[in-house]
């Protein structure tokens, strides 16, 4: 999964394809456990792309889309925020939350 900064992050949400961020930070130990299981989902996946944005990189962005415990997923698809999830999941339920929305 590629790590997004600001910038990044704003393009990539405007894509027509499924787009998932992982928001977290290096110091979070649930965000060190849903990682591998977004990465495993990703594999699966091709046409949908996965991302990490690191919420200490910029907290005002964090704060501006209302995320306040992580690790948060937020599924986005032509700019829109379609789904998110709060706390780790495991790859099944990622899996069917990635199926509902494609």
């Amino acid at each position: 999964m590629k790590e997004l900064n600001k910038d990044e992050f704003l393009n990539a949400i405007k894509s027509e394809n499924l787009t998932i961020v992982d928001f977290y930070a290096d110091w979070c130990q649930p965000c060190k456990i849903l990682t591998p299981n977004l990465e495993k989902v990703s594999e699966d996946f091709k046409d949908v792309n996965f991302y990490k944005f690191n919420v200490d990189t910029d907290k005002n962005l964090a704060i501006g889309l209302g995320i306040s415990s992580i690790p948060t997923t937020i599924f986005y698809k032509n700019n829109n925020e379609l789904h998110r999830a709060i706390g780790v999941a495991p790859v099944d339920k990622i899996i069917q939350e990635v199926e509902e929305h494609l």
